[in-house]
């Protein structure tokens, strides 16, 4: 189930070509998500697996027409891994998706304060939400050079 924040925050990706493009995670098993596209004179299959990791990173591998070309875990893919493939720069990005607690104590905030006194209310109270963010999923954009090859966006349950 897609929640609201998720929603919103993957809406702000307007170039998402492939927005039905969707992976739900599931625990020690690799899940695939492909579409084609035209890449010089030929139309190849590009492909995301992702395999979620029971108490272990989860694995993000990118492929054409069957051949890994890109391969790592959420970690990396977070900051975005680089390969190269008939001679064009592929890259693979998967930005964490996160969903924030509406609310957030008064107790909490104090807390936050007396750890980091030099924080004022407001940014206590951004810390504390901020502390309390649950990843729910990532949006997983792969390019070749400036074009879009695929973009999917994975939900963990």
């Amino acid at each position: 189930m897609l929640t609201t924040s998720f929603l919103a925050a993957s809406a702000g990706a307007a170039n998402v070509e492939d927005p039905t493009l969707q992976i739900i995670a599931a625990a020690g098993k690799s899940v695939c998500q492909s579409t084609v596209r035209q890449l010089g004179a030929t139309s190849q299959k590009i492909e995301l697996c992702v395999s979620q990791g029971n108490f272990a990173h989860d694995v993000y591998v990118l492929k054409i027409d069957g051949n890994d070309v890109l391969k790592g875990i959420d970690d990396e893919t977070t900051k975005g891994i680089f390969a190269t493939h008939q001679g064009e720069k592929i890259s693979l990005t998967c930005a964490p998706q996160l969903e924030e607690p509406t609310q957030v104590t008064a107790e909490k905030i104090d807390a936050v304060q007396k750890l980091m006194p030099a924080l004022s209310a407001d940014e206590a109270r951004k810390t504390a939400i901020s502390l309390d963010a649950v990843e729910i999923g990532r949006l997983c954009t792969a390019q070749r050079g400036d074009n879009s090859l695929l973009d999917v966006r994975v939900v963990f349950n």
